[in-house]
């Protein structure tokens, strides 16, 4: 065998992939962030007296921005050891932007449309359950009262506009404080691991 057989029948460097990084704070840290885009412009419009679809735009424009964070955040992380990271976020944050632009032309945005697909995207890629089912269940919720309504049986002056924000707000905390939890279970994981 020759010295060119030899090094032919090695693979490439560029090849050989490298393992992938999996950042033990990922679930809390996405649920939390994503929570806390979702609370504040509902908080801000209910709280100033506003109500409709008002929060909306904004809304959905912070989570493709906080998906487009997260992106940058765990690939930092994975770039800083040495390993390599799943394309999940960036493919989020892809989504939303596909989501947003149409519908400042079109119609109105619903934010849990860009959450729902973002989580199951960036949960399918990243191979995270909890993401996967808290996009589908909790983006389910808020795309059916985004586009639908859910409070369609009671009298319309009950409502007063300010039916959507206020379920996309309940839903908003119902995900920071479910991202609360899990860091907390997070971070008893990393202390035992590191007994």
């Amino acid at each position: 065998m020759t010295g060119f057989d030899a090094a032919a029948s090695e693979p490439h460097p560029s090849a050989t992939r490298s393992p992938v990084y999996r950042d033990p704070h990922e679930t809390s840290l996405t649920l939390i962030l994503t929570g806390t885009a979702i609370v504040g412009p509902m908080a801000a419009l209910l709280a100033g007296g506003g109500a409709g679809p008002a929060a909306d735009g904004p809304s959905a424009v912070l989570l493709t921005l906080t998906f487009a964070v997260l992106w940058l955040l765990f690939r930092r992380r994975a770039a800083v050891q040495g390993m390599r990271r799943p394309r999940g976020f960036g493919s989020a944050a892809i989504i939303g932007v596909v989501v947003i632009l149409p519908a400042f032309v079109l119609e109105p945005l619903y934010p849990f449309v860009v959450f729902g697909f973002g989580m199951l995207v960036a949960g399918g890629n990243c191979d995270n359950r909890m993401l996967i089912s808290w996009g589908t269940a909790v983006g389910g919720i808020g795309s059916f009262a985004g586009f639908l309504g859910i409070t369609d049986g009671l009298r319309p002056s009950l409502l007063e506009g300010w039916e959507r924000p206020a379920i996309y707000l309940f839903l908003g905390m119902l995900t920071l404080h479910a991202g609360i939890i899990v860091r907390r279970r997070e971070n008893r994981a990393v202390t035992q691991t590191h007994r």
